[in-house]
């Protein structure tokens, strides 16, 4: 059966603990370049677009086609992470157009899930988003939620913060995916996930 979760809305923690560290490297895979597993976290962007610079993912295309292929993509396995390294990785997809993967067996939640939904490929006479999910693997969204710290207080300032953030979270969210392509007019993701 299709294993694809749909778990709420916007994919992103707004608190997130990470027990081990995430990895991000060369692909071994034919059909992607960069593997991307584990969580996301402080500085998976910088090492995620120092990978891409090595191995020309963000050069620009020469010709009417776009600048990478579907061979060139980004495999997901990660539970998510960090709504901010995601949504860096997401805009680097977009601008330089690298498609996206969750292969077979391999899950893609949260931050992870906005990853991917950014898969695209770019080219000076193309655009069409590039984003591939196998039947045997999982991608799931969820709202915003945070994960108090049973051992303190929180005052009413630092509720009012959170509840603000957590707008902020989901306005950048449909800020970001309602983008429409010039070739197709439609936004890169449906914004009904967000009703969801």
């Amino acid at each position: 059966g299709l294993c694809f979760v749909l778990i709420a809305s916007a994919c992103f923690f707004v608190f997130w603990d990470v027990a081990t560290a995430g990895s991000i490297s060369q692909s071994t895979n034919n059909d992607c370049a960069i593997a991307l597993s584990g969580p996301i976290e402080a500085s998976d962007y910088i090492r995620f677009n120092e990978l891409a610079i090595a191995l020309g993912l963000l050069d620009p295309a020469d010709s009417g086609e776009p600048s990478n292929s579907n061979e060139e993509a980004l495999c997901l396995d990660s539970p998510g992470g960090s709504y901010l390294e995601g949504r860096l990785i997401s805009q680097v997809l977009r601008n330089h157009g690298i498609p996206t993967r969750v292969n077979t067996g391999s899950e893609c939640y949260s931050s992870c899930a906005f990853i991917f939904m950014s898969g695209r490929l770019l080219g000076a006479e193309s655009d069409v988003t590039s984003r591939h999910l196998h039947i045997d693997g999982k991608l799931g969204f969820h709202a915003p939620y945070i994960v108090p710290d049973e051992t303190r207080s929180y005052s009413a300032a630092d509720l009012s913060a959170q509840v603000v953030l957590t707008n902020q979270l989901i306005a950048d969210f449909i800020s970001f995916g309602s983008d429409t392509s010039p070739y197709s007019g439609r936004p890169f993701f449906p914004i009904s996930l967000v009703a969801e």
